[in-house]
């Protein structure tokens, strides 16, 4: 299969489509395969560094974004579509958002991703939320979540984890700008695996500093412990932390799939596998 993802950012935050054939979205014959929302700042990241969720805090969410994953016959040249999508809110609260989409010739299978919100927060008020994207009269995705109060994973700070990636590295960490991130690493090289956590909060007042406890479950079912001791400064809105484990010689690494849990206050906050081949 192979698979294209689009984001348009939300609202203000959108990117202008190039020119390619428009095409009713009925003419793809598309299956949906999958409809999910992530948190975002600003800034949103390709699918597989999203933190899926259903429930959000209503004083520190920012946006709140759709995923729509489609599977269709393979296309012959580049087209895009367009659809009406729509939440239903508490009380009279409603939102639009045209989502035009772009799809690559030779594509059998997409992702695409819009929503709402605003950089300052508090734009969603506490209640449930239905979201419905419409192909004219006929609806091809609709799903529900929910904003409540004290939804934090980081309460000291209200932060939210809002990305996930992981890499290969040696001991030290090398500069944020030299990383490469993913999710399959080769057995004969890899030396140690770390997990980045980025976070996004409401400006803070004061420096804090917070415990991350994470976890790698190996494909045998042992697991490796490592704690990432967190800090952040004062007037910061976001920032990332990276813990890991592994060896300093390349080889150690056992064939298979790997379990990512991080726990805060006993809390649940990333769960992610990568692979070892």
């Amino acid at each position: 299969m192979t698979r294209a993802s689009c984001l348009l950012l939300p609202l203000l935050f959108a990117a202008p489509l190039q020119a390619q054939n428009k095409v009713a979205y009925s003419s793809l014959q598309a299956k949906v395969g999958g409809f999910r929302f992530f948190p975002s700042g600003k800034d949103s990241f390709i699918a597989a560094e999203r933190v899926y969720r259903t429930s959000f805090d209503s004083a520190t969410i920012q946006y709140i974004n759709f995923e729509l994953d489609i599977d269709y016959p393979k296309t012959e040249s580049a087209v895009t579509f367009a659809l009406d999508c729509r939440y239903q809110g508490p009380g009279t609260r409603t939102g639009s958002h045209e989502l035009a989409a772009q799809i690559a010739a030779g594509s059998t299978g997409s992702t695409h991703a819009g929503g709402w919100g605003q950089v300052k927060g508090g734009f969603f008020a506490v209640g449930s939320y239905r979201v419905s994207c419409r192909d004219g009269s006929t609806e091809v995705a609709s799903d529900t979540f929910t904003v409540t109060r004290d939804q934090q994973d980081i309460p000291a700070i209200k932060g939210m984890v809002t990305r996930v990636r992981v890499m290969e590295n040696a001991r030290r960490l090398p500069p944020a700008a030299e990383r490469v991130f993913g999710w399959a690493f080769d057995s004969t090289t890899t030396r140690y695996i770390s997990t980045e956590i980025q976070l996004d909060f409401p400006k803070t007042a004061a420096a804090a500093e917070f415990p991350i406890e994470c976890t790698y479950r190996y494909p045998n079912g042992e697991t490796r412990n490592f704690l990432i001791d967190a800090k952040v400064g004062a007037g910061w809105t976001d920032s990332a932390h990276t813990g890991g484990w592994g060896n300093d010689e390349p080889g150690t690494w056992a064939k298979g799939v790997y379990q990512i849990s991080c726990h805060h206050l006993d809390r649940l906050i990333v769960q992610r596998t990568f692979r070892i081949s």
